[in-house]
C-alpha cells in the first residue's frame, strides 16, 4: 500500500502551511481551498491555458492557478494572475493584455477575497 505524502517541494509545502494558517486566522474558506489544491499530487496539477483563464475571469479579478499557466489561447482580461508557475509565452501574453503576474506566495490576507477566482 502506498503511503500518501504531501508535496516534496519545500516551497510548495511552506505555501500550503501559510494558506492553512491564513484560513484559520481569517475564517475565509478560499485560503483553505488554495492550500488543499497545493498539496494534491503533481499528476493532479495539470497546466491551465490562457484561454480558460480568459473564459472565467473578469477585469480586475485575482486569478489563482495552483498549477502552471500555459500560453495556448489569448487573454482578453486585465487580471492579476497568481500561478504556481508560468511559461515564458504565457507571461508575455498576460503583460501584453494589460494584466500582471505575481507569485502565488505573494498573496496574503490583504487581498480582496471577493475578487479571487481559483482556476484548475
Amino acid at each position: 500500500m502506498a503511503v500518501q505524502r504531501g508535496p516534496e517541494n519545500p516551497v510548495v509545502q511552506r505555501m500550503a502551511v501559510k494558506f492553512q494558517k491564513l484560513a484559520k486566522r481569517t475564517g475565509k474558506p478560499v485560503w483553505a481551498r488554495i492550500a488543499q489544491l497545493l498539496v494534491r499530487p503533481s499528476r493532479g496539477k495539470r497546466g491551465v491555458n490562457l484561454s480558460k483563464i480568459s473564459r472565467f475571469a473578469s477585469d480586475g479579478d485575482t486569478v489563482v492557478v495552483p498549477a502552471k499557466v500555459l500560453s495556448l489561447g489569448t487573454l482578453s482580461k486585465k487580471a492579476t494572475i497568481a500561478p504556481l508557475g508560468a511559461s515564458r509565452g504565457a507571461k508575455e501574453k498576460i503583460e501584453k493584455a494589460g494584466g500582471k503576474i505575481i507569485a502565488l506566495s505573494a498573496l496574503d490576507e490583504k487581498a480582496d477575497t471577493s475578487k479571487i477566482k481559483i482556476i484548475i
